[in-house]
Formats: C-alpha cells, structure tokens, sequence
C-alpha cells in the first residue's frame, strides 16, 4: 500500500506517553495513509516493551520498530527511522508530546499544498532553569551564524518532503545534523506557527550537556566557520601584539624611557597561552572527527527491528 506519510518518533524514556500519543496520532490522521515508525534510542525503562504490545495491539495501522543498540542520539535515530521510510512526507516528532499530532496536520497540509522541502512546527519553548536557557539562546546562536537566520526558529517537529528524504539517506559522515544537511540543499523552508500542548507530562531530556554538544556538532559540521573564525582571532591578536611591540620599541629607543611591566608581561603570556590552547583545541575536535569519518563511524546500529 501505498503511503502519504511516515511518523519517525525517536524514543527515550517515555513509556508513560507512548499509548496515547499512538492514539492521539490515529485521531489526528485518519483521512491520511500512514505509518509509526519508532525508533528507541536504547531507552533504560520498559519503553521497548511497550512499542513491542502496541504493535501487536495496534493491527488497524502500520508500525515498525526498531531498537538501537546504543544511545546514539536524537538525530541519528531520526536518520535511521528515514531509511526505513518510503512514504511521499515523513513527519518527524519528539515523543514527550510537546506538540499534539492534531497541530502537526496543520503543519502537513501547508508542506503538501505548497510543494514545500522542510516545514517547521514553530513555538515557544520554555524552559525554567537559567542555565537551561542560556544554553538554548547558545545554540540558537551557533545555529543562526552556522546555517542563516530561518535555522534559528527550527524545532523537532517538523515536514519533510520525499526528495528531501532520499537525498538525507545518502548522508554517510558521522557528524549528523538533519536542519543542518537540509538547508545545502533547499531554501525551500517555511514556519507554521502552532500550540504547544499545555497538559505535557514530562520535561526536555535535553540535558545541559547535550545541549552544548549539540551546539558544538553544529559549529563543527559548519566546517569552514570555525577555522576562519580562528584565523581572524588570531590575526587580531598577532596585530594588537604587534602595535604593542612598536609603541615600546618607540618608547625605549627613541624615547629613552625605560620600559617596565612584569605584571602585564605575565598576563599577556597567559592570555596569548589560553587563545593558543583555544586554537589547538578547535583543531583536535577537527582531527578527531576527520579521524571517525575515515574509520566510517556508525551513526547508529541496530539491535532489534519487529
């Protein structure tokens, strides 16, 4: 049978939610030929066995599950759950139901009536923690320096269109950004604004450190942005260090005024260390992600598929 949409959900820790966001989905599309696809990102709870009765249980609509063996991550499940996808729009949702399925047509109906790539569910996300926050406004930094200003407003819910999908299957590097890979190939991107459910049951499993290696896997897969970012901080430098020299040089040699500064001698030391150290580091994230691609690194491996 023919179908007009895969639901890829990765999951994780999220057995309390899964029933009814199943039945939510069936709600939402039922004028629609689709499928579930979900995808566990080697959850810790009793998440697996829960996909594995829906399945049995669920007989009126296709779903396919598959378990990784490891937790690899939001996007690489999302790239393995699209590989295993071979409807016209695959509609990619987090499974912690911060967006209702009902929302999530709206957001398909724009994406086939405009013959659109990409279509994101745009909200407001809230989050109480400052450092939370912080870290969130740091990303979508990264991500509006890395990828241009519509990138900023992207979300886990979003439209994709079928030659988008084929063109996503073929990615092969260990660094993988879905939002990010899109856009080298199309602007043909929209936002639609939608309601975040406000009876959700669980808070982001976006911890503090995967928001910064999320942020640092962008700034990497930019690739010519950090290295020129480093050449132009250090040319600064190297200049300002430079005028310093002549202005004491002059001082000195010219004008017979001895120079004197142990304290300022020792901090510019220390500051020039730390931007070198800086450098070095930028240049060990490259070699060790030039290291994996060319030991072909998985993005993800499969233990289970039902």
């Amino acid at each position: 049978m023919k179908l007009d949409i895969s639901i890829i959900i990765p999951v994780y820790n999220s057995s309390a939610l899964l029933s009814g966001l199943v039945n939510e989905i069936k709600s939402a599309f039922s004028k629609d030929r689709f499928e579930i696809i979900f995808i566990d990102d080697c959850s810790t709870d009793n998440s697996w066995d829960l996909i594995e009765q829906l399945k049995q249980e669920q007989k009126d609509i296709p779903i396919q599950a598959i378990r990784l063996n490891k937790n690899f991550g939001q996007h690489n499940a999302i790239l393995c759950g699209l590989r295993f996808s071979n409807a016209d729009h695959v509609i990619t949702m987090d499974d912690d139901m911060e967006i209702l399925p009902s929302e999530m047509v709206k957001v398909y109906t724009i994406a086939k009536q405009d013959q659109l790539d990409l279509v994101y569910a745009s909200y407001q996300k809230k989050y109480d923690s400052f450092i939370r926050n912080a870290l969130t406004s740091y990303f979508h930094f990264w991500a509006k320096i890395t990828s241009g200003k519509k990138r900023e407003k992207g979300s886990g819910y979003r439209v994709i269109s079928k030659r988008m999908i084929e063109e996503i299957k073929n990615h092969q590097s260990e660094i993988f950004f879905i939002d990010e890979i899109i856009t080298w190939y199309t602007s043909r991107i929209k936002y639609v604004k939608v309601q975040e459910n406000p009876h959700k049951l669980i808070k982001s499993r976006y911890s503090i450190r995967k928001l910064f290696n999320t942020s640092l896997g962008l700034i990497l897969l930019s690739y010519l942005f950090p290295i020129r970012s480093v050449s132009i901080i250090g040319g600064l430098i190297a200049l300002v260090n430079f005028l310093i020299g002549i202005y004491f040089m002059y001082k000195k040699f010219l004008l017979k005024i001895p120079v004197e500064g142990y304290t300022s001698l020792i901090v510019s030391i220390l500051f020039s260390t730390g931007i070198i150290l800086l450098f070095i580091g930028v240049l060990a994230e490259y070699i060790n992600k030039i290291l994996r691609v060319s030991s072909k690194a998985p993005n993800y491996f499969i233990d289970k598929k039902i």
